[in-house]
């Protein structure tokens, strides 16, 4: 869940880009409150980098929260 804000999703691909990691989709959709979207990214990548682009993303500014999901196959 993210501030909607052009420069919001820039700085949050710039989270991936910095670090070399593709993002295989992406999805910005808005929530339920005008100045919210959500924002869904699906990436490949091990656990522990998981964690760390998750502790990156909260530290956005605009960043209202990240949740983080595996697919177990």
């Amino acid at each position: 869940m993210v501030v909607n804000h052009p420069a919001t999703f820039l700085r949050i691909l710039g989270v991936y880009s910095r670090r070399g990691i593709q993002i295989d989709r992406m999805s910005i959709n808005r929530a339920d409150q005008p100045h919210l979207s959500n924002v869904k990214i699906t990436i490949q990548c091990d656990s522990s980098m998981i964690d760390h682009l998750s502790k990156q993303l909260e530290k956005q500014v605009d960043v209202i929260s990240v949740f983080k999901c595996s697919d177990p196959s």
